[in-house]
């Protein structure tokens, strides 16, 4: 037996969760230092994938000001499908082609060699991007930078996640929510110090590099994951930093934790991983799952991307409320997960979420479409779909097993592109009839209360 005393009166870890409790989650320095520093990638990653609302706009409606896009500097002609819009989806494009195998070895090599490195390199593509001589080429690096979003996007979610207990994941999401809708909102400043896409990119994705190589130097594999791995020098590794930064002793028995929460089909092989991703439950979670990121993916871009051209007041100004709007979401969505169940909550904000499109469909057939009671709702709408956005990383974190998680969610992520890929083109909908875009939005978060009905409730776990 292997310890570490704190004294006689505290409670001898003997599994992996005991353990992560006992260690205090977020209020302990090393664990809350993890954490943030996964947000802060979904903060600069935020501003890498947003560019495409003010650097290749559906329409040109920048309020005259001098932002030279990607349309302005290659003579891109307008037609039915804007060709300047693949600048936003070939992130997804090469997400969809790509990142299931980064997510995959993570549950092979572990997370945090995939997760620096795939950060380092969005950073570098994302720079190589601003650098591009033709449009082409502007799209080629743009697929290169999907290619790394899943390790970076959400991995590191996964990653924190495995460093907490339970309890603490909604708090965890409520940081990562922050952090997404900090960077989001930074796009418009960005946008206005360098008016350039090329500047704007170069200024996005140079920070980006630098926080990568930072994590290559400091970020350690999730606790959780080297138990799965019985990984015991790595864990005595984690717990003497976190003993380090905290000023405490742990209580713990190492052989006994890991004979109740060691599991040897992680980290060993790729067969043992598809083997479980491939078990009838997890699967059946997988695809279910999918439709709901794709549906999520497809509404949450699709409105992020149009919001520079609502045609209802500036461009900026409703570019930074679409962001700020989703800040309400954040702390709400946890609220109700404790309070009415993780299966509930995603129901409840699709089921409302549906309701506001359809709404607004019916508003853009009577031509209310530059009202203020139409940008309200819109707002309402966008703070639903960033709400189910939010839970869906909880929700995913708790659905897979550890041995598969990081796969599963990738899958999720990497099917998910299908919409992702479509959401710049969404307002050609537009032109089939009046109000088309929001009537498929609402259609698509119906059926998603609908799927969400058929995945298990994860709430009793914790």
């Amino acid at each position: 037996m292997e310890t570490i005393e704190k004294g006689s009166t505290q409670k001898v870890a003997m599994t992996v969760h005991e353990l992560l409790d006992q260690i205090g989650g977020l209020r302990d320095p090393y664990t809350c230092g993890i954490v943030i520093s996964m947000g802060m990638l979904w903060l600069l990653s935020a501003i890498s994938i947003m560019a495409p609302a003010f650097i290749s706009p559906f329409e040109k409606n920048l309020n005259d000001t001098p932002f030279v896009t990607v349309q302005d500097e290659f003579k891109l002609e307008n037609s039915w499908i804007n060709p300047a819009e693949w600048t936003g989806s070939m992130i997804f494009v090469g997400n969809l082609i790509a990142g299931q195998f980064l997510a995959l070895i993570t549950d092979y090599y572990g997370r945090r060699h995939v997760v620096a490195i795939s950060a380092l390199f969005s950073g570098f593509t994302g720079i190589a991007s601003a650098l591009s001589p033709s449009f082409n080429l502007l799209l080629f690096t743009r697929f290169l930078t999907g290619v790394f979003f899943t390790a970076a996007f959400v991995t590191n979610y996964v990653l924190a996640a495995e460093c907490l207990p339970l309890s603490s994941h909604s708090i965890c999401s409520l940081i990562f929510g922050l952090m997404w809708v900090t960077g989001y909102c930074l796009v418009s400043p960005v946008a206005l110090l360098f008016a350039h896409w090329r500047h704007f990119l170069a200024a996005a994705s140079a920070p980006l590099a630098i926080f990568g190589f930072f994590l290559i130097l400091a970020l350690p594999e999730s606790l959780l994951y080297s138990v799965s791995k019985q990984d015991a020098d790595a864990i005595r590794a984690y717990l003497k930093n976190v003993e380090r930064f905290s000023k405490k002793k742990l209580k713990y028995n190492l052989k006994a934790i890991l004979q109740n929460d060691g599991d040897t089909s992680a980290g060993k092989n790729l067969k043992a991983i598809i083997g479980d991703l491939f078990q009838k439950d997890v699967l059946t979670n997988v695809l279910l799952s999918s439709y709901l990121w794709t549906a999520v993916y497809f509404v949450y871009n699709g409105m992020s991307f149009a919001s520079t051209v609502l045609n209802v007041g500036n461009n900026h100004v409703q570019y930074i409320l679409s962001g700020l709007i989703e800040v309400p979401s954040y702390f709400l969505s946890p609220l109700l997960f404790d309070r009415l169940g993780r299966r509930f909550t995603v129901i409840i904000l699709s089921l409302s979420g549906s309701v506001l499109h359809f709404v607004m469909g019916i508003m853009t057939i009577f031509s209310l479409e530059t009202s203020t009671i139409f940008m309200c709702v819109w707002l309402l709408a966008k703070l639903s779909a960033s709400g189910v956005f939010l839970c869906l990383f909880i929700y995913g974190a708790e659905i897979f097993p550890v041995s598969c998680r990081s796969a599963a969610l990738g899958l999720c992520s990497t099917l998910s592109n299908f919409g992702a890929i479509a959401a710049p083109h969404a307002p050609a909908l537009g032109t089939l009839f009046s109000g088309a875009t929001s009537f498929a939005f609402g259609l698509l978060f119906f059926i998603g209360s609908i799927t969400t009905k058929f995945l298990p409730e994860t709430s009793h776990l914790h």
